[in-house]
């Protein structure tokens, strides 16, 4: 990645990662989750690296989405778009080269 930051929590939810990429982006002490990870990856996970899959609760949820709003988590939108727009949203993620999420509104 060409990205210069280091980061406390890397989540990727999607798959794009693996532990080789992952890595290079956790400042010290940080942990790398992978949600959508490899059997590869799930069986070498030890130390700053989770991976695997965890049923969805919905009290899970509702404490993620309060951790949002309290401003605890930095949530990295790397564009947003009216639904009018959806082709071009669409466009940006199958690109490959999208940083962050983007975001799609009524």
């Amino acid at each position: 990645t060409d990205l210069d930051e280091r980061y406390d929590v890397v989540f990727d939810t999607v798959g794009n990662l693996t532990i080789r990429t992952g890595r290079p982006l956790l400042r010290d002490g940080g942990r790398l989750l992978l949600a959508v990870a490899s059997l590869g990856d799930m069986v070498r996970a030890r130390g700053d690296v989770r991976a695997g899959t965890s049923p969805e609760r919905p009290e899970t949820f509702a404490r993620l989405l309060a951790l949002v709003a309290a401003g605890d988590v930095d949530v990295v939108v790397e564009s947003t778009f009216a639904l009018d727009d959806i082709v071009a949203a669409h466009r940006v993620v199958d690109s490959g080269h999208k940083v962050g999420n983007v975001l799609v509104h009524p």
